[in-house]
């Protein structure tokens, strides 16, 4: 563990104790310097610094090192600026409580476990790379770690920026980054192997995703949502390359593979060059860029052709929900999540038909 001390001590301590040591005054020390009594009281009391030259000579009439002198005044700045800096950061303790994600990134390892304010921020700074908290907190959504994205979001729940910097952050530190040139067609190509996992109804194959997207560089990953962030996906360009990020909030299997497909939709049609998107699930809220999204979300799942004949019917039950699944070769909880928010008025059984076959997301 490295020492680091409470107090800067300067180096003019040390000067007294020679001058003490060599039965000297400050006036004839001062002379033998070649320099005004007022120069070397100025240094004394720490108005000066200790200058390269000032330690050659020091070294000239002390017989210690000019380099010590050189590293004893570096030392005292560095700890002075340390300790200012230190009183600065305390001055921002009032703000740790809008951090109060600070426990999940314990868990992530991403900080170290503390209960002094102090610790917890610095770890905070150096966690999020900024010279002080305020920069998140003074910006509200727009900080820049939050510009830029195309992201859904709840209007009924809380919204803490400073928790959503930090979430989008663990992220970036998290990743398994893809570096490779992009070719956004290349989505087209893995679709089929995408949905062929939706067939399984009992989890999510995490680590085939993972592959399947960073084998055309796009790049993936799973993380929970944290406190006071109602964030369930964030596509973006990270290091002009997209970054596809996810939380577990949405707890349905099928929520998650439209989403999926839905992010996939925004990097397909260059979305994530474009301004920021903000589209508000609840009041149902949505602009060009994100039904055109959607469009492509649905057309990529079932089909146009089999979904319409589908909805020809007068009556639909458990045993049409599987033929339409067997006919587009897709999971049926991606054909039961379909009805469910699409056809909730068509018949009045239709929330006791799907809900068995719209399972949890299971970790």
């Amino acid at each position: 563990m490295v020492f680091t001390p409470n107090i800067a001590i300067a180096p003019w301590r040390t000067i007294q104790n020679e001058i003490i040591n060599l039965e000297m005054t400050q006036r004839e020390f001062a002379e033998r310097l070649w320099i005004s009594e007022k120069h070397l009281s100025q240094l004394i009391n720490g108005k000066v610094w200790l200058t390269f030259e000032f330690a050659q000579k020091l070294e000239q009439i002390t017989n210690i090192s000019a380099s010590f002198w050189n590293k004893l005044e570096l030392k005292y700045q560095e700890d002075k600026a340390r300790l200012e800096n230190e009183n600065n950061l305390l001055g921002q303790k009032n703000l740790l409580n809008r951090f109060s994600c600070y426990i999940e990134l314990v868990k992530l390892n991403l900080v170290e476990y503390s209960r002094d304010s102090l610790v917890k921020i610095k770890n905070l700074c150096d966690f999020l790379n900024v010279v002080s908290l305020d920069i998140i907190t003074e910006k509200e959504e727009k900080t820049f770690m939050v510009e830029k994205l195309a992201f859904r979001k709840s209007s009924i729940n809380k919204l803490s920026p400073e928790n959503l910097a930090c979430w989008i952050k663990a992220w970036e530190k998290l990743v398994d980054f893809t570096d490779s040139e992009f070719n956004q067609k290349a989505i087209v190509d893995v679709i089929p192997k995408l949905r062929e996992l939706t067939k399984n109804q009992e989890a999510l194959e995490i680590d085939k995703i993972k592959e399947i997207l960073n084998n055309i560089w796009i790049n993936f990953i799973v993380l929970d949502h944290f406190k006071e962030v109602p964030v369930n996906w964030i596509s973006r360009l990270y290091k002009n390359k997209p970054l596809i990020q996810l939380s577990r909030r949405q707890k349905r299997l099928d929520i998650f593979w439209f989403t999926l497909f839905h992010e996939l939709a925004h990097i397909y049609n260059d979305d994530l060059k474009k301004e920021t998107v903000f589209v508000d699930w609840d009041s149902n809220i949505k602009n060009d860029m994100e039904n055109r999204a959607d469009d492509y979300a649905q057309k990529w799942l079932i089909s146009d052709e089999n979904y319409h004949a589908f909805l020809s019917k007068h009556v639909i039950n458990e045993n049409d929900l599987q033929k339409l699944s067997n006919i587009e070769w897709i999971g049926i909880n991606i054909v039961a999540g379909r009805i469910a928010h699409e056809l909730n008025w068509k018949q009045t059984n239709i929330w006791r038909l799907i809900s068995k076959l719209r399972p949890t997301i299971k970790k």
